[in-house]
C-alpha cells in the first residue's frame, strides 16, 4: 500500500510538471539555441522545427523573454538562476551588437518565428508590455538594443505604438528612464521609416497627447522638454507637441499637500497650481478637518497625516 502511494505522488508531481514546466521548456530551447551559436539562420531553422516538438503556446512569454534576454525573466528584470549562475543563452538581442544590422538580423528571427506560429503574434505584444516594465533591471546597452529593436518591431507592425504607453510608470519616468527609451526609440524609427509613418503612428495611437507625460515629475516644463527632444534632433515632436497643447483648451492641474506636525507648524495645506508642466502660484490655506484625512501612527506613538491630491481643470 505504501509502495502504492508513493507511485501514486510520484505520478501526480510528474503530471503537474507536464501540465507547466518553464524550465523544462527554457533548457530545450537554450540547448538548441547553443548548437546554433550566432547563426542566426541556423537560429530561426531550430525555432521553426521546435515549434512541432515544445508547447510554443503555453510557453510563448518563456520563449520571448529567452530570445530577447538570454533566459527567463524575473520580476524585476533579472535572469533566473540555477545555483549561483545565471541560466542563459548568448543567442539574444541583448548579447547581439547594436548596429541597426546586427538589429535587423534579428528582427528577421521574430518576422520568420511569428509567421511560422501566428499564435504568437498577439502573445509577443503581452510580452513586450510586461518586458518594458522591467528596463530599469536591464544595463544601458540592453536598454539602447531594446528600444532600436522596439522601434523596427513596432514599424513592420508586429506591436502597436501604445506599448510605449506602459513606460508612463513612476519608478520609470523618475529617473529619467522612460524618457530615453522613448527617445532612443524615436530616433530609430525615424531613420528607418521615415517622419511621416512616425508621425502617423503617434497620432492614432494617442501617443501624441502623452509625451509630456514620459518626462520626469519634477522636469516636466516646456523648456526641459524642448531641451532634451532637440538634442536627440527630434525637432518634429516638439513642434507636434506645441500643436498638440494648441489644440486644446489650457489644462491646469491643482496638488494640494497636507502636512502633519512635520510639515509647517499650523497645519496648513499647501495648494500649488501647475499649467504646462509648470508651477504658477502656490498658496498655503488653513488646515481643515476631513474625514479623508490619512492618519498614521509614528515610532513614538504621536500621530501625524500627510496626503496629496491632483484636481484638474478645464478653463
Amino acid at each position: 500500500m505504501i509502495t502504492f502511494l508513493k507511485c501514486y505522488i510520484i505520478s501526480l508531481i510528474s503530471d503537474e510538471k507536464e501540465k507547466y514546466d518553464p524550465t523544462g521548456f527554457r533548457d530545450a530551447i537554450l540547448l538548441g539555441l547553443n548548437k546554433a551559436g550566432n547563426d542566426l539562420d541556423a537560429v530561426s531553422k531550430f525555432l521553426d522545427s521546435a515549434g512541432s516538438k515544445l508547447d510554443y503556446r503555453r510557453y510563448g512569454e518563456a520563449l520571448f523573454d529567452i530570445l530577447i534576454a538570454g533566459g527567463l525573466l524575473v520580476p524585476g528584470g533579472s535572469i533566473a538562476q540555477e545555483g549561483d549562475k545565471p541560466c542563459k543563452t548568448t543567442a539574444c538581442v541583448f548579447e547581439a551588437p547594436e548596429d541597426m544590422d546586427s538589429m535587423h538580423n534579428f528582427e528577421q528571427v521574430f518576422i520568420k518565428l511569428m509567421r511560422r506560429y501566428k499564435y504568437l503574434e498577439k502573445m509577443f505584444e503581452d510580452e513586450m508590455k510586461k518586458i518594458l516594465v522591467f528596463i530599469k533591471g536591464f544595463s544601458e546597452q540592453e536598454r539602447i538594443k531594446l528600444a532600436r529593436m522596439t522601434a523596427l518591431w513596432i514599424s513592420n507592425g508586429s506591436i502597436p505604438p501604445n506599448v510605449l504607453l506602459v513606460l508612463i510608470n513612476e519608478h520609470l519616468t523618475k529617473d529619467n528612464l522612460a524618457l530615453e527609451f522613448l527617445m532612443e526609440v524615436f530616433v530609430t524609427w525615424k531613420m528607418e521609416k521615415g517622419l511621416a509613418s512616425m508621425m502617423t503612428a503617434l497620432k492614432k495611437s494617442g501617443i501624441e497627447g502623452r509625451l509630456m507625460e514620459f518626462v520626469p515629475l519634477n522636469k516636466r516644463t516646456e523648456d526641459n522638454f524642448r531641451s532634451a527632444f532637440e538634442e536627440r534632433g527630434l525637432v518634429d515632436i516638439v513642434k507636434l507637441h506645441k500643436a498638440q497643447g494648441g489644440n486644446k483648451r489650457g489644462k491646469q492641474n491643482i496638488v494640494e499637500h497636507r502636512h502633519g506636525p512635520e510639515g509647517r507648524g499650523d497645519n496648513s495645506r499647501k495648494r500649488t497650481y501647475y499649467k504646462s508642466g509648470e508651477a504658477t502660484r502656490t498658496y498655503f490655506l488653513p488646515h481643515v478637518a476631513t474625514s479623508t484625512s490619512l492618519y498614521s501612527q509614528d515610532a513614538l506613538g504621536g500621530s501625524a497625516f500627510s496626503s496629496t491630491r491632483l484636481h484638474s481643470f478645464q478653463f
